[in-house]
């Protein structure tokens, strides 16, 4: 699974003004999945050169701020977005071995290009946002190798891949209970991908952690 550079984008104007709705959207480059993502393991780009938006195989936008039913009251008159696409972690490997905050101006040149690049497909998506940006903040896979020790910029857990799905034995390597007394694990990868994955997880680690507990969540929530 390849690592995300990461767009934050504060904007000036209220959900509803700018036509931000509680949903994420994925945005591929066109239907044929398979070809576009052997178009973009095949690119090959010089140091410090960004793609073009169309060699993209698919980019991410989500609101956070659309979905917190609390955040007009918190927050009025403001909107949150994040955008993020796949990258290859040798495009970043110049800078590697730079401090956080300091990689110099390069670095910093680069991750300007991606910002123009990711804010171009927001406001395609979301015209209504031009001319409203406050903020924005680029992360790109280095700032995840320094902030949650990842490798290569990962952050979504196990590659979701078939050869993984179909090993039964490597698809259940992962479950709640350890070794260690006490000591559990829960969250997509010892389950399946995804969110609703995730909560099913917790549920499953409850389980194991406090039968007992869990039945009496399960029974108080089939009667409110």
């Amino acid at each position: 699974m390849y690592p995300q550079v990461y767009l934050f984008v504060g904007l000036e104007g209220s959900d509803a003004e700018l036509g931000l709705v509680a949903q994420n959207i994925w945005s591929v480059a066109s239907w044929a999945h398979d070809a576009n993502f052997d178009a973009f393991e095949a690119l090959e780009l010089p140091p410090g050169e960004a793609p073009r938006l169309e060699q993209v195989p698919v980019v991410f936008i989500g609101a956070a701020s659309a979905k917190d039913s609390a955040w007009a009251s918190r927050h009025p008159g403001k909107a949150c977005v994040t955008v993020l696409a796949p990258v290859k972690p040798e495009w970043f490997a110049t800078w590697s071995g730079g401090r956080i905050k300091n990689r110099g101006a390069s670095y910093k040149a680069f991750k300007e290009a991606w910002k123009e690049l990711l804010l171009e497909h927001l406001y395609e998506l979301y015209p209504s946002c031009r001319g409203r940006v406050a903020y924005c903040d680029v992360g790109s896979p280095l700032s995840n190798d320094y902030y949650l020790n990842s490798v290569e910029g990962e952050v979504y857990g196990l590659d979701h891949s078939t050869a993984r799905y179909a090993d039964l034995n490597a698809h259940l390597a992962l479950h709640p209970t350890t070794a260690v007394p006490g000591l559990f694990l829960t969250g997509q990868d010892t389950f399946c991908a995804g969110v609703p994955a995730a909560l099913c997880s917790g549920l499953i680690t409850a389980s194991r952690v406090s039968p007992y507990a869990m039945l009496r969540a399960v029974a108080e929530s089939a009667l409110s």
